[in-house]
């Protein structure tokens, strides 16, 4: 019985050295899983990390280009705007050229009918100075002959009287003026 005694206790002892085994066992089972899911958890926060370095350098790079796409597309509007102001002012030019070659048209051709105006008078003027010449030298025959220079000085009186001009000014400074007013 003594001994069976001492069998049972060592037994029992030997149970409950077991069951502390295994519950150190146990606990240092979990240790290990605790252990392992944070080196799990550490990769995964280190590939996590990497990844979002990743998106952060491709959305750096995205805001770098649309930067760079809204200074180009800044740069056309501007260029745009240059380009519209210069049509603008070309289409402006033009058309005050166009005004002013009509104008001068208008003026080229009244200056055109006023010399061709100008030609019929000097032809009447001439025909009346011959037809005055021919008479003076009928007069002339009857009467002594006068110089050249009354017939010439005649001549220019008459021509001025006829083209309106005064006689008062040189007969070429008369036409000259007598031409800028008309055109």
């Amino acid at each position: 019985v003594v001994w069976l005694k001492v069998e049972l206790c060592r037994l029992l002892e030997e149970k409950r050295s077991s069951i502390l085994r295994a519950e150190e066992l146990e606990t240092a089972l979990m240790e290990m899983v605790k252990e392992d899911n944070r080196l799990q958890l550490t990769a995964r926060v280190e590939q996590l990390e990497q990844e979002v370095s990743v998106l952060q350098q491709a959305l750096n790079d995205k805001q770098e280009q649309e930067a760079s796409m809204l200074q180009v597309l800044i740069r056309l509007e501007q260029d745009q705007k240059v380009t519209e102001d210069a049509r603008r002012r070309a289409e402006q030019e033009l058309a005050a050229q166009k005004l002013e070659v009509h104008i001068l048209q208008e003026k080229y051709e009244k200056a055109m009918a006023s010399i061709a105006e100008m030609q019929k008078r000097v032809v009447m003027a001439e025909s009346m100075l011959e037809a005055t010449l021919q008479y003076e030298s009928g007069q002339s025959k009857a009467l002594s002959s006068p110089s050249p220079n009354c017939f010439l000085l005649l001549a220019m009186i008459l021509l001025c009287n006829f083209l309106e001009l005064d006689t008062s000014r040189p007969l070429l400074l008369c036409m000259y003026d007598k031409l800028n007013i008309d055109s």
